[in-house]
């Protein structure tokens, strides 16, 4: 028994001494519990539901009713969007852009005369929404749609549970039938609606005895719900594999970064580049070399991947020379990513478990896992340092949202700074003495 517990004894002194195994076995598993949970707790109470804009193109007493409704529901984060003096864009437009950039999930738009429609729904009028949903989030889409039949329908409750605003609505559609409708739509809905009066009076009766019993909407439809493309035009209409190509990409770059940053380490213990440095060779060509050696592997994967796609599932870029713009930039980037992976640790071992710890945290905030419009804001904040993000919107943003070359600036210029401070990093911390 006493040599089996020396050598257990053994085994976990060696890892507590190990400073990079027992962060492994016992300080990561508790950051990613405490990130997950601040990520579905709402980070103290903030909602976390689908990110979404309201447009209000009526601006009634009943779309701001409705719009605020919409703001207290549990399920959306309703981003403040107003008219913008600066901009010549449209709400519309502008509402579009941010869906099509990926800032949210969908827009809602309330159309004009939707308070108007609401309070003439016994007319056969329905209020009218528009919906403009990133069509990457399909799933979203279809719970967006659900949570605003359901605030309309609730609301057509509301009124049915209401006798005083059953009454006025009832008159003022009674009013409006009798003004300007057939003689036979007159002949149908004038008694029904006169006997709305009768039922309101008869709700408050119920409401005064205790009757908690409530009514229905019957067969009304209280709103009509309009999709709309956020897209710009193109040549073709994208497919399911252009929406999920990006994402597998990414995945494949963070590992040939991740294989080419170990390689250094491995090059350095087996004192290849021991012999390197003896050999007539500039430590900057060394790094040159390998860095090169990575952009042209980052570079060939992407150009392979997406040939692929192309000829199998028909994955057709929106612009060639914007999906050219987004691989160099990307290439360029990760190979920074390479050279701060392959400084992060001494032996195969540490950058092996640290090396994946910095990339699944890349793609934790960087959309990879979590979807951008449902990360709470503070980790949106965050993200914008991962360069998984701008990965996936150089990306998307060539292969189907149709940015514009201006568009295509923004994540290509950040991936390029990204790429030029990592590989700065990383040569200027790289340890030579570790290969003597």
């Amino acid at each position: 028994m006493n040599p089996i517990l020396a050598m257990a004894k053994k085994d976990l002194t060696y890892l507590v001494r190990d400073r990079t195994g027992f962060f492994f076995v016992f300080a990561f598993p508790v950051i990613f519990a405490v990130f997950f949970g601040l990520i579905f707790s709402g980070m103290g109470g903030e909602s976390s539901g689908i990110k979404v804009v309201v447009v209000d193109l009526d601006n009634s007493e009943g779309s701001k009713a409705f719009a605020e409704q919409l703001r207290g529901s549990e399920s959306l984060r309703v981003i403040p969007f107003a008219e913008d003096p600066d901009n010549d864009l449209s709400l519309t437009e502008r509402a579009a852009r941010a869906v099509r950039n990926g800032t949210v999930a969908a827009y809602i738009q309330l159309e004009p005369g939707f308070g108007e429609s609401q309070a003439s729904m016994f007319q056969g009028e329905s209020a009218t929404i528009t919906i403009g949903a990133d069509p990457s989030r399909s799933a979203e889409s279809g719970m967006l749609e659900g949570i605003v039949a359901e605030k309309a329908y609730s609301e057509m409750s509301r009124m049915f549970s209401d006798p005083d605003l059953m009454r006025d609505q009832s008159r003022k559609a009674l009013e409006s039938v009798r003004a300007n409708a057939s003689p036979a739509v007159r002949m149908v809905m004038v008694p029904f609606l006169s006997s709305l009066d009768q039922f309101a009076d008869g709700l408050e009766s119920l409401e005064s005895e205790g009757d908690d019993s409530g009514g229905g909407g019957g067969g009304f439809n209280p709103v009509t719900i309009n999709h709309a493309d956020v897209l710009k035009d193109s040549e073709h209409e994208f497919s399911a594999f252009e929406l999920s190509f990006p994402q597998g990409l990414v995945w494949g770059l963070m590992s040939a970064a991740f294989t080419f940053g170990l390689s250094f380490v491995i090059e350095r213990t087996r004192g290849t580049l021991l012999r390197l440095r003896i050999a007539p060779v500039p430590t900057g060509a060394i790094l040159a070399g390998k860095s090169l050696a990575c952009f042209t592997l980052l570079v060939a994967l992407s150009s392979a991947m997406l040939a692929f796609g192309a000829v199998a599932f028909d994955v057709r870029p929106d612009s060639v020379a914007h999906l050219a713009m987004a691989i160099v930039a990307i290439g360029c980037c990760w190979v920074g990513v390479m050279m701060l992976i392959a400084v992060s640790g001494k032996t195969e071992a540490a950058v092996g478990g640290i090396g994946w710890a910095i990339l699944m945290l890349m793609a934790m905030i960087g959309g990879g896992m979590i979807p951008r419009p449902f990360m709470p804001s503070w980790m949106e904040t965050v993200g914008v340092i991962s360069p998984v993000r701008w990965s996936l919107q150089a990306l998307e943003g060539a292969l189907w949202r149709g940015y514009s070359t201006t568009e295509m600036l923004t994540p290509c210029a950040v991936l390029a700074g990204i790429g030029l401070l990592g590989f700065l990093c990383g040569a200027r911390l790289f340890d030579w003495s570790a290969a003597e």
